[in-house]
């Protein structure tokens, strides 16, 4: 089974007009389920925004391995040792 989930981000604190983003879960089998994200958005601040586009992907890669890392350690542990703080 593959279920998706959409965030929508706007006037938020990073430099971005708007954002979307798409995680997709399918259950590869008892034990595991992989996640897919897909981001889409549009800088503020025209041309200089546009430099900043490969800076933001890591940023949000980062933040999204982050997540995977404290729910696995939630999930398999019962701990939230690596709480994930996420500001827009």
């Amino acid at each position: 089974m593959t279920k998706s989930h959409f965030i929508d981000i706007y006037e938020g604190t990073m430099p971005l007009k708007k954002a979307i983003v798409m995680f997709g879960f399918h259950q590869v089998n008892i034990s595991q389920t992989e996640v897919a994200m897909i981001l889409a958005f549009a800088p503020k601040v025209g041309v200089l925004g546009k430099l900043l586009i490969s800076v933001l992907k890591m940023k949000f890669r980062g933040m999204l391995q982050e997540l995977l890392d404290t729910n696995a350690n939630y999930v398999e542990n019962g701990t939230l040792n690596n709480v994930v703080k996420v500001t827009t």
